[in-house]
């Protein structure tokens, strides 16, 4: 078995690729809102990487069509995420202007209200409304467990929550199911809602 040693890239080393490097961040630059030195410094992290990770026994190319190969692809993958049309709610904001809108408001201020707030009748909408009732023949467990339900719990968060088994969650559950099989409430009796 063949042993390699990791290939330490000095200054000398990464100076034969200034003008690939230069001609590289000049084409891209259409393709970045960044600024010209930064996308520079980001190939040239990307050539010492490539040319520390070479290694003469896995490949047949020189260190140099090594690094050029990887400096291609990643200027390729760069140009990609331009062309696929990510968008970004931000990059959004100004096209939100809306003749609903009242007219002293920014774009932005637009935007949020048309697609990020939320009516207070939507908002409250749950907070208004009435607790279940539940049959009197429940356990205080058994009427935690049907409101950790009814707030969306997980089995694993309501064992985690209640300190007990995935059994004996499972045991609660037939019983609660056995007790409200047949229970349809009744306004006359008294019923106790749920406490979560």
């Amino acid at each position: 078995m063949k042993v390699t040693t990791a290939v330490r890239a000095t200054s000398a080393d990464l100076e034969q690729f200034e003008g690939l490097l230069f001609r590289t961040t000049v084409l891209l630059m259409p393709y970045v809102e960044e600024d010209f030195d930064d996308v520079r410094q980001l190939l040239r992290i990307k050539v010492w990487r490539a040319y520390e990770s070479y290694d003469s026994s896995r490949s047949k190319m020189t260190v140099k069509a090594f690094v050029f190969g990887c400096l291609y692809n990643y200027a390729k993958d760069i140009r990609k995420r331009r062309h696929r049309g990510d968008l970004f709610i931000e990059d959004l904001a100004p096209a939100a202007a809306d003749a609903s809108r009242p007219r002293g408001a920014s774009a932005t201020d637009r935007f949020y209200a048309q697609y990020l707030a939320v009516s207070q009748e939507l908002a409250f909408f749950d907070v208004e409304d009435e607790a279940p009732t539940l049959p009197n023949t429940l356990t205080e467990t058994e009427r935690q467990v049907i409101g950790f339900l009814l707030l969306d719990y997980t089995a694993t968060e309501i064992t985690r929550t209640l300190g007990v088994g995935p059994k004996r969650l499972r045991a609660i559950r037939d019983r609660i199911e056995e007790k409200m099989e047949d229970w349809r409430p009744n306004t006359e009796d008294s019923q106790i809602a749920v406490a979560a």
